[in-house]
Formats: structure tokens, C-alpha cells, sequence
């Protein structure tokens, strides 16, 4: 990876219930997962919500390392990993070439469901598809990476068909679910 990736905080945002909700990831089985997917790659616990320059996160990739709060959601270390695969295991060509396919996945989306596929992967202000960030995008992929692996399904948000399209692909890299169903 190069420099910028160790610059970059990719996280998953608490929403305003993180309180209430009562689910949170079974952080043993997430680390045994994270253990056996991604030896090199540190895992560290935290107590509370961490504090990523005054946005609250559930985890957070960030120095090539990962964190995981104790109040994460079911999926987080799933989330966390595909920021990994994708700064740590990929070129910037192939990064470059995922984004590129999932902003044609989300331009096919009417303002509907391109509006549901934000708000599901917690990306405000943007309207459309041309506003959106590279960073902005793997956050989408991220979220719709974390559902899939929770399902075991490829099409979380409506009207995607039947392609499985960019959000399933670094699972080559992070095979090994056990313990996936106990998350729902």
C-alpha cells in the first residue's frame, strides 16, 4: 500500500441509536474471523465509540491496523476488512476499476434506490451518482460487502437484479464465515 492509504480513516458510522438497539458483534468470533482472514493485520478492541476527528464510529481502519468498538453492530469487522482488502490486498488499478464498476452499478439505480443505498451505507449530502467520492463509494461497497456476509445474500438493497456485481469481490480474500449466521 502507499502512503495515502496509511492517511486514510475509513470507518463505519454509529448511527444516533447506538445505545438502543441491543445488537451488538460478537467480538470473539469477529477476531477468531479476523485471525484466520487477515494474520498481518492488527485487531484492536476499544471501549466506547470510537472518536474519529468528532464523527462516532462503530470500527475504523486507519495505519493499517483495525479497531472495533465493544457497542459494534452484527458485521462491523466484516465491514472493517473490506477496507483492508481493498488498501492493503489491491493495486490502485484494481481499486480504481471496483469504484468504476460500482458507480455503473449505481448509476443504473433510479433516485429511490439510489437514495436507500446511501442511507443503508450511511452517505449523506449526495444526490447522485457523479458527487460521489472514491471513498464515498467503498463506504457503499463496505456496507453492502457487511450484509452479504451477515445473509450470505448478494443483493441487499432493491432493484439490483441478479448480478452480484462489485460488492461481493475481495470475499476471495475473506473466506471462512463461521460463526456468520449467529450475527443475524
Amino acid at each position: 500500500f502507499d502512503a495515502m492509504d496509511d492517511m486514510i480513516n475509513l470507518n463505519l458510522i454509529a448511527t444516533e441509536d447506538a445505545n438502543n438497539d441491543g445488537k451488538r458483534e460478537d467480538l470473539d468470533a469477529a477476531e477468531a474471523w479476523w485471525r484466520r482472514t487477515f494474520k498481518n493485520v492488527p485487531f484492536i478492541r476499544v471501549e466506547g465509540l470510537i472518536n474519529n476527528g468528532g464523527e462516532l464510529a462503530y470500527g475504523m481502519f486507519s495505519n493499517a491496523s483495525v479497531t472495533l468498538s465493544n457497542m459494534a453492530i452484527p458485521g462491523t469487522a466484516y465491514h472493517e476488512g473490506f477496507h483492508v482488502a481493498m488498501h492493503l490486498y489491491l493495486t490502485e488499478a484494481q481499486r480504481n476499476e471496483i469504484y468504476s464498476e460500482a458507480r455503473k452499478e449505481l448509476g443504473k439505480m433510479n433516485a429511490i434506490q439510489f437514495s436507500l443505498a446511501m442511507e443503508s451505507a450511511r452517505v449523506k449530502g449526495v444526490n447522485n451518482v457523479s458527487e460521489l467520492t472514491d471513498l464515498q463509494i467503498e463506504e457503499y461497497l463496505a456496507e453492502k460487502f457487511r450484509a452479504f456476509m451477515i445473509t450470505n445474500e448478494s443483493d441487499q438493497q432493491p432493484g439490483h437484479g441478479e448480478d452480484r456485481g462489485p460488492g461481493v469481490r475481495p470475499r476471495r480474500c475473506c473466506r471462512g464465515r463461521p460463526g456468520a449466521g449467529a450475527h443475524r
